[in-house]
């Protein structure tokens, strides 16, 4: 063969891993969900609460983040009655009590 092999630069193939964090939001109305997704694309859980929404914006905003939650392999668990846990798909939810979780 003869030919020499070249060299890749180190930093080309070194991907930086972020910090994971945990985020609270309160949502206040629908276009609030769009944080809340760029913060699981950032690999960021979020504890969300939705005590400023009424039932029908509150039930759209589950449906928005549920479609988010299938679309990027994330979970989201049901804390309490307005309370919800958003995680990416590289965190581990580990459910320690039986809670209704139906959206």
């Amino acid at each position: 063969y003869g030919g020499s092999i070249p060299q890749r630069r180190a930093s080309a193939n070194v991907r930086v891993s972020q910090r994971s964090r945990t985020v609270m939001y309160s949502l206040h109305s629908l276009e609030d969900c769009c944080e809340v997704i760029d913060q699981l694309i950032a690999n960021n859980t979020v504890v969300l609460t939705m005590d400023e929404l009424d039932g029908h914006l509150l039930q759209r905003a589950v449906d928005t983040l549920s479609g988010a939650e299938f679309a990027l392999h994330a979970s989201i668990r049901k804390a309490s009655d307005r309370t919800y846990l958003v995680a990416p798909m590289s965190v581990e939810i580990n459910d320690t009590f039986d809670m209704d979780r139906r959206f």
